[in-house]
């Protein structure tokens, strides 16, 4: 540049010379906010907001021939402790992919505070990095309270190693997966579990058991992120909780969700296919010493309030006892076996406690 001009531009790539002995190591590539503070010696180390998903990319690199096909685990821990597998990929297919880079690793932070991003080969511990977790700007907060699984397919790959790849669990429940091709139509697809062309996840979590007895106790919530697609029959059940025939039962079609206590009464939920949708089933105890809304069902679609129900004093919404491990009755079943439409997960929370509806 002429005489004091200056030019400034992001980074479009970085050249790396590797020296001296063996190295197994992994790189992340961040945009640091002041440069100068680099220069300085001065890392402004890495940062996130609270329940704004974060998106790092990264590189893997091993000198030892041997660990060149090993497999990359990253692993992250909040302040407090909890482990959360972000991605799992083998070394070879990293290394092969010389024209693209990795998948980035993501995950939204629920918790303030420093994080701790482990990379482990062979069970090692090769890199371990802190990110720093700001309290949400915009005040946004996740409900907790009586949480009892959340599931997601965000930063998940069909890429992950076989022992991992089948594995979608939080807090002791799992989904058993049934016909899942994990490739590029189904499985982890997009930050969603996607369940297509006749593959089902049966989940060994029972939110409407007789142990929770949300009639009687502190009510329940079931919610839901999830789009419909690839629907060839309207009627088509891709959700089920229950026994569609009879009885209390929570399912979704192609196009509606229907909640039905054991008496009958009924809530229903109608939408597009092809639309991404954010639903939450609330069911309120009858016992007016546990809540506000004694007796009440509600239904809360993509942010907004739906008309509710009052169920009978008598009435019930039980599915299944939790006590029963070798009974599948009142566990989740996702997926359309006949292959008649398929769904696409984002989110899936399930709480033994109302959420705050307004």
């Amino acid at each position: 540049m002429a005489g004091d001009q200056q030019f400034y531009s992001k980074l479009l790539y970085y050249e790396f010379v590797v020296t001296g002995g063996d190295l197994t190591t992994t790189l992340i590539q961040y945009e640091f906010p002041n440069t100068q503070s680099i220069l300085v010696g001065s890392l402004p180390g890495l940062r996130g907001e609270q329940y704004v998903t974060q998106s790092i990319d990264w590189a893997y690199y091993s000198s030892n021939p041997l660990l060149q096909t090993a497999t990359i685990t990253w692993r992250l821990f909040t302040e407090g402790g909890t482990e959360t597998t972000l991605a799992t990929r083998n070394a070879d297919v990293v290394h092969a992919e010389t024209d693209k880079k990795p998948d980035p690793l993501q995950f939204m932070p629920t918790e303030t505070g420093d994080y701790n991003l482990q990379a482990l080969v062979q069970s090692n511990v090769i890199e371990s990095y802190t990110i720093s977790v700001i309290p949400n700007t915009n005040g946004i907060l996740e409900a907790t309270e009586g949480l009892v699984m959340k599931l997601s397919g965000l930063g998940r790959s069909n890429d992950e190693p076989s022992d991992t790849l089948t594995s979608w669990a939080d807090r002791g429940y799992s989904c058993t997966f049934s016909n899942m091709p994990f490739n590029g139509n189904a499985g982890y697809v997009d930050n969603a579990v996607v369940f297509n062309n006749g593959a089902t996840g049966i989940i060994n979590c029972k939110p409407y058991a007789e142990e929770v007895a949300v009639q009687s106790n502190n009510g329940n919530c079931v919610e839901i992120d999830f789009e419909t697609f690839n629907v060839d029959d309207d009627s088509a059940v891709v959700f089920q909780i229950g026994s569609l025939e009879s009885g209390p039962c929570l399912y979704i079609t192609s196009s509606k969700l229907v909640l039905r206590s054991r008496l009958g009464t009924e809530l229903v939920a109608r939408f597009k296919s092809d639309e991404r949708v954010k639903i939450a089933v609330i069911t309120h105890p009858n016992d007016p010493d546990h809540t506000s809304y004694p007796r009440m069902m509600f239904l809360q679609s993509n942010g907004v309030l739906a008309p509710g129900a009052v169920y009978d004093v008598a009435d019930s919404f039980t599915i299944g006892r939790s006590a029963d491990t070798s009974s599948t009755t009142g566990m989740i079943n996702i997926g359309n076996a006949q292959g008649k439409a398929g769904i696409k997960i984002y989110y899936l929370r399930v709480y033994n406690a109302t959420i705050n509806q307004w």
